[in-house]
This record gives structure tokens, sequence and C-alpha cells, in this order.
């Protein structure tokens, strides 16, 4: 999982759209599994434990590396456990919207 402030940003960005989708809705969180339920553990604890009940509507997804934004684009065609492959691979098998 990657971008600006992550893995705060897209774990509180996650549970926030889930609060103003209806139920049936789902997001899929592609990372490393370890980081991602530490972080979302430590938001749900906090400020924003109101959000969860929406924890139940978050599916994650384990990647063990990532690409860093230093890295050439080719680098995911050598890192086909970085959590940009594994989100373009489910996307492409009709596993993610």
């Amino acid at each position: 999982m990657g971008g600006d402030l992550a893995p705060n940003a897209p774990v509180l960005g996650a549970l926030l759209a889930l609060d103003d989708l209806g139920p049936e809705h789902s997001v899929q969180l592609v990372g490393r599994i370890a980081e991602v339920t530490s972080e979302l553990d430590a938001l749900l604890a906090g400020d924003f434990g109101s959000l969860a009940p929406h924890r139940a509507r978050l599916e994650l997804i384990d990647a063990d590396d990532v690409i860093a934004m230093n890295d050439k684009p080719s680098a995911i065609l050598r890192r086909p456990h970085s959590s940009m492959a594994v989100g373009l691979r489910l996307h492409a098998d009709g596993h993610a919207d």
C-alpha cells in the first residue's frame, strides 16, 4: 500500500468512503497485512472508533513488496508481489472494480 502518508491516509480514506457509501459496497486494501491491520486498529481505537462497523466491509489482501516512487515503471514486472501488481491482477482477473 503506497501513496502519500501511507498507510494512514489510504486506510482512513477507505473507512470514510464506506461511511458515505451504502452497505452494498466494500473496499479492498492491498498491502502488507501487518501494517494495514496495525493502522486500522489504531484508527478504530482512537478518534475514528465510530467507523468500526465498517471494518467488516474491508477486505485486506496481502502484498509483501512495494514499488517505490523512485522505481522505474518497469519495476512492476520484477515485483509480482507488490501491492501495485497484486491490485492490478485483482482487477484484470475480475476480482476488483
